[in-house]
């Protein structure tokens, strides 16, 4: 349970015995089951204080970004967006959320690139083919927002958004089928 991997967490920062990589491991850890479990407050305190045992952990980077975009800090998320993936440009996860955060702001261009990198980096993200399969939609690609709905079925690996990839699906059901009728999609 949640709540186990929380003590777990918990018990190795107050142990004594991790290092200050590893106890940044266990509060990036324990901050993303705190968000889980709707805790922000706590979440962003063991994210804060991660970066601070371990300034180069790209991953807390990325986590504390996901916590800023849900508080509505998109400056802050922003930033850390960018440092996860200066930190490592080769984490599709940082791409992905930065291209979320850049398409809530409308940068259509910023994040058609962050969601094409992020398949570039790992093919199988079905979020990513679904979520520039939809900025090609808007922007009257069809074409190539057929070619990635259909790059996006049967792929992907376990996200905790696959439910909200699949509810985007079923709503552009009726644009895919008319998207079919007197297109050339041979080359698919």
């Amino acid at each position: 349970t949640l709540d186990t991997a929380i003590a777990g967490c918990s018990w190795v920062i107050r142990s004594g015995r991790a290092d200050a990589r590893n106890r940044a491991i266990a509060f990036t850890n324990r901050g993303l089951w705190r968000r889980d479990q709707g805790d922000r407050a706590g979440a962003l305190a063991d994210t804060n204080e991660a970066i601070r045992l371990n300034p180069a952990h790209a991953s807390a980077f990325n986590n504390r970004g996901n916590l800023r975009r849900d508080q509505g800090d998109l400056a802050g998320a922003l930033a850390d967006f960018n440092e996860a993936i200066r930190l490592n440009p080769a984490d599709a996860d940082a791409f992905y959320n930065r291209g979320l955060l850049r398409g809530d702001q409308g940068d259509r261009a910023g994040a058609l690139a962050d969601y094409t990198e992020t398949i570039r980096l790992d093919p199988a993200y079905a979020l990513a083919f679904t979520n520039r399969g939809n900025l090609r939609l808007a922007q009257g690609d069809r074409a190539g927002a057929l070619a990635d709905y259909t790059q996006a079925k049967g792929r992907g690996r376990p996200t905790r958004e696959t439910p909200q990839a699949l509810a985007v699906l079923d709503e552009q059901m009726d644009v895919l089928h008319a998207m079919l009728h007197g297109l050339d999609y041979s080359d698919f």
